[in-house]
């Protein structure tokens, strides 16, 4: 593909990206503005990134995860984006983290969109258990 496309598509495809991941990231960014449960755990790095849901006070890791569990299978219970997640710092551990990577010549702003509907789907479909 190098050869045949040329060096300069690789650099256009991976600075739509880039964009993109930043296009997510300032989303989230401003549903935890407007008071969604959320925090932000890594910000871009190249085209990844990582949120999870704001820990509780004095919440034990094991149901920490659980929650991240729920919202990352209500997200993709929707079909319309697949969010994977990691393991990443906590205050009590290495906890549940939802991962966002944008890799694929199909991911345009409209699957960024869907993924910040379905986030907001999700969180309101767990309610008080997000």
């Amino acid at each position: 593909p190098l050869m045949l496309h040329g060096v300069g598509a690789f650099r256009e495809a991976l600075a739509d990206k880039l964009v993109l991941a930043q296009r997510c990231w300032a989303g989230l960014e401003a549903r935890v503005a407007a008071g969604a449960p959320l925090e932000l755990v890594a910000a871009p790095q190249l085209s990844a990134l990582a949120f999870r849901l704001a820990p509780r006070r004095d919440e034990l890791l094991a149901d920490f995860d659980r929650r991240n569990a729920r919202l990352l299978a209500a997200i993709n219970a929707r079909n319309r984006v697949n969010l994977s997640s990691t393991r990443l710092p906590a205050g009590n551990g290495d906890a549940l983290t939802l991962r966002v990577c944008v890799l694929s010549f199909r991911t345009q702003a409209a699957q960024i969109e869907a993924l910040l509907e379905d986030l907001d789907a999700a969180l309101a479909e767990l309610g008080a258990d997000a």
